[in-house]
Formats: structure tokens, sequence, C-alpha cells
């Protein structure tokens, strides 16, 4: 269903979501696991849903894609090329060199290489996602090498995230690890979307300051410091 949602609104949109999943899994561990959550989790999980409500309002609208060749165009630009290479480097050192050592005792360890590598995956499905839908209504985008590219990365990256999620979730508390995982996943889900989809210029970045209520002295500061570059 994740999947489906991505072919059909951003990933600034529909990630921000998953903070609907982190009050959920707090519970239930709570109530089967008997976890307790302290007043800093409860407090967590309510920021997280706070910051979650704001992304959502002032998601920018999707991008009209019209076939899958598009979104490879937009895969290959250098900032992104750069992007995935920084992540397979760290996910790499991260895997072969710290996990080994401090895997067990530290939780970002584990959420970091599932959240940098999870960041792929949700740019991957998104563009599978959108290949599917564009093939049901008529212009099929199984013909182009582009769409398999998309689903090879798309399982890789997949496991990789569920191994490492699995891991954590053996090791350390749930009401620990979710709330960890959902603000360093969405972290880098944005990110990479941000810089997929160019989602980092000035006018958008200025728009959505308007739209906050931000006092207007602090607001104009910003503005201009991102004007001034």
């Amino acid at each position: 269903m994740n999947s489906i949602a991505y072919a059909f609104a951003p990933a600034v949109l529909v990630t921000p979501l998953g903070a609907l999943s982190v009050l959920i899994w707090t519970v239930m561990g709570a109530y089967f696991l008997h976890e307790e959550v302290r007043t800093l989790g409860r407090l967590g999980c309510a920021t997280c849903l706070l910051g979650s409500i704001m992304l959502v309002l002032h998601a920018p609208p999707d991008e009209d894609i019209q076939t899958i060749d598009e979104i490879l165009n937009l895969a290959i630009q250098p900032l992104f090329l750069l992007y995935c290479s920084l992540v397979t480097g760290f996910s790499t050192y991260m895997i072969y060199v710290v996990a080994p050592k401090s895997g067990r005792t530290n939780p970002l360890v584990y959420i970091s290489i599932c959240s940098s590598v999870g960041s792929i995956s949700v740019m991957a499905v998104k563009a599978f996602s959108i290949a599917a839908k564009l093939t049901v209504g008529g212009e099929n985008q199984f013909s182009r090498p582009s769409t398999y590219a998309f689903l090879i990365t798309l399982v890789v990256s997949t496991l990789t995230q569920m191994n490492y999620l699995n891991k954590t979730v053996d090791e350390f508390p749930a009401s620990l690890i979710n709330a960890m995982y959902y603000v360093v996943f969405t972290t880098c889900t944005l990110s990479a979307s941000f810089i997929l989809y160019g989602g980092f210029n000035t006018t958008e970045v200025i728009t959505t300051l308007s739209r906050l209520r931000v006092p207007s002295q602090l607001r104009h500061s910003i503005a201009d410091t991102i004007e001034n570059g």
C-alpha cells in the first residue's frame, strides 16, 4: 500500500505520514511486549507527529511524469549520482567496519544503514510504481530498460534495508527504535527526494516560509540569507 501511495503523491508527502506508525508501534510495544514508555518517549512521539503535520501541510505538488525515462534522466544527474555514491560508500563502511564492532551496542549503527539505503529504495519504489500506474493507464513502460533498472535497485536496496532493520529490532527495544528510525529515515528520504526532483529552490523555500507562522522579522532574515546565497 505504501508503494501505491508513492505512485500518486510525492515522497515528501507520503514519508512523513509514517509518523502514524511511530505511534502505533509504540503502543503495540507497550501493550504486547510490556515495554515502558516514559514521558520523554511520549514527548518524542508527539514531536514526530507535529513535525509530520507541518511537512504534510506544506508539501510541494508532485511532478507530472509521462514516461519512466523522465525519472531516469533525473536519476542520472550529477548531484543525485553523488548522493547515491555517498550512500553506497557510507553504508558499505558501516556494514563492514562499524557494524561488527558497535552494531549491538549502538542502535544508530543499524538505523543509519537501513535509513540511508532506504532513501534509495523509496526513490526506486516511486519510479517503479509510476511505471506500473502508466502501464495500467495504457502507456506500457515495461518495454523500457529503465523500468527494470529501477526494479533491480528496488529489490537490492529493500532487502538490505529490511535486513538491518530486523537486526535493530532484535537488539533494542521497539519503543526506542521506532522513533529513532522514523526521524533518520524521513530525513534521508526527504533529502533524496529534494535532490532527485530539485526541491531545493529559492522560490519554494520562501513560499513555504511565508505559509508558516514564523515571526515576520525572522522569516525575512531567513529569506534574505537564502537569496544572498
